[in-house]
């Protein structure tokens, strides 16, 4: 526990530097952001008038244009006029025969200077309509530049309140994170219903009040790391209570998973604090008389029973199999049990794709326990389906949404999770079962969804199939910042800074 304190301690001091850091850093932030956004918003407006000038210039020179083809077109009609005149004169003219060929001549070029004029005005009507295409345009452009002002302004207002409300929030937000501290180191989870074994072992020590190593240092043993079953049964009974040689195997089965006739002294000490005895009852004599559900010995003529013990860890290959193999819970029974209900099926299944199980004792012992009730074919479906585990399928984009969000976390809380590793890593080795690494995860107060722990487990199974993961090497490996697009960078910038108020 002293060890423990200094680290937290340690930790404490460490995190008060990088908090006052994280302080400077977001206060700079700060600065450089409204410098930013000042300097935007005077390059905008410089950029907004420079684009009014210009259209004002555009504009100006298209309406002097248009009275330069004003005073020409009306040029052009006194010279038609002017001709005009001159028609009538030639064709009063032309009425004496002698000037016939003069007259048909007048007309040629008045049928020439006519197709000239509705040529003029043809040119005039294009252009007309070309500078009023473009003068909308323009309007149409100098519309949008004033609706993207508005937003930049939006913008940045939003940018603005977003800081103060982040300011406003920092003490609330560090008074319900201690709050939720407190909380968790709080809570003590006690497992209910203890082995028969811890019953006696707690009666004995509340009895004389002693503690759980005093009352292990006084058994006569040759080994004092390890008791065998004759041993505890001795020293039960010079403590006044009897025990059954099934209590202490059932014990050492329930706390190690494996059949053994040794007992280790850590392993006692370490389950004995992790039992429940409120409900204890007070009266020891009816408890050491009660029958136990199986009996001390078996007949040779009825076969052997299978526990669920003796079939966790093939059931729970089964389940990590099919999950990594995306295959979900619904169609256990088609692969593990196929249209047959027997022991060659069930072994048959399990050889083949997606199992490949080459242990046929392992095998053996899951086809008993499945068959052992001769329930009916629906009755074998549900045992199977109760005693593993439930998952969820994820389809390739949830999977890749899944795993970058996985890499963000762990980019961002890559030291928190490998130190809380390292305190359930008791031995250095590097690795942990995939519950440990639950625990540990949760130790750090890191909110992990399920789905994300179940992929964790997933990966790390594809690589290695003893159910463990070793952390660093995997946390070294996911604890990349995926790349990010524009949108996205902004509301990073923004969690950045609210997550830095919070630490």
């Amino acid at each position: 526990m002293n060890l423990r304190k200094n680290i937290k301690c340690t930790n404490r001091e460490e995190m008060e530097v990088e908090i006052k850091a994280y302080i400077d850093e977001c206060t700079r932030l700060k600065h450089h952001l409204e410098e930013v956004m000042q300097m935007r918003e005077e390059q905008n407006l410089g950029q907004v008038e420079e684009q009014q000038e210009h259209q004002s210039h555009v504009l100006n020179n298209l309406r002097t244009e248009n009275h330069q083809l004003q005073l020409a077109l009306n040029r052009a009609q006194e010279e038609t006029e002017t001709w005009r005149r001159k028609i009538q004169e030639l064709e009063k003219k032309s009425k004496k025969s002698n000037r016939k060929t003069e007259a048909n001549n007048f007309k040629g070029e008045v049928q020439k200077l006519r197709m000239q004029l509705e040529k003029v005005n043809k040119d005039l009507e294009d252009n007309e309509t070309q500078y009023q295409n473009q003068i909308g345009r323009l309007k149409d452009e100098l519309k949008e530049v004033k609706e993207k002002e508005i937003v930049t302004d939006q913008k940045i207002q939003e940018q603005s309140r977003l800081i103060n409300n982040l300011k406003n929030e920092k003490e609330s937000l560090e008074t319900s994170n201690n709050n939720m501290q407190e909380v968790i180191k709080s809570m003590d989870f006690k497992i209910p219903n203890p082995p028969k074994f811890f019953k006696k072992l707690h009666s004995i020590l509340s009895t004389y009040s002693i503690e759980v190593s005093d009352f292990l240092d006084k058994i006569d043993s040759e080994n004092y790391d390890e008791f065998t079953v004759e041993e505890l049964i001795q020293a039960f009974e010079e403590h006044g209570e009897k025990l059954k040689k099934k209590h202490i195997k059932k014990a050492i089965k329930f706390t190690t998973k494996a059949k053994s006739e040794m007992f280790e002294a850590d392993t006692i000490k370490k389950w004995h604090s992790k039992f429940d005895y409120e409900e204890l009852e007070s009266s020891s004599s009816t408890e050491q008389d009660k029958p136990e559900t199986l009996p001390d010995s078996v007949p040779d003529n009825v076969p052997e029973l299978v526990s669920f013990e003796e079939v966790i860890d093939t059931l729970n290959h089964i389940e990590f199999r099919l999950r990594v193999n995306k295959i979900s819970k619904s169609q256990i029974s088609d692969y593990v049990l196929g249209s047959g209900c027997s022991k060659e099926s069930i072994s048959a299944n399990l050889s083949k794709e997606p199992f490949n199980f080459q242990d046929k004792e392992a095998i053996q012992k899951l086809s008993t326990y499945l068959l052992q009730e001769k329930n009916s074919f629906e009755g074998i479906q549900e045992t199977l389906h109760n005693s593993t585990n439930n998952w969820e399928v994820l389809s390739q984009d949830e999977e890749t949404n899944l795993l970058e969000k996985l890499q963000r976390t762990f980019y961002k809380h890559k030291t928190s999770i490998v130190e809380g590793c390292k305190l359930y890593d008791t031995k250095d080795l590097g690795k942990l079962s995939f519950k440990e690494f639950r625990k540990a995860v949760a130790y750090t107060d890191i909110k992990f969804e399920t789905s994300e722990l179940n992929l964790i487990e997933n990966l790390n199974y594809k690589e290695n199939s003893d159910f463990v993961i070793f952390y660093e090497a995997f946390i070294e490996t996911y604890a990349k910042q995926p790349e990010m697009s524009s949108e996205e960078k902004s509301e990073f910038v923004q969690i950045y800074l609210k997550t830095i108020s919070q630490n």
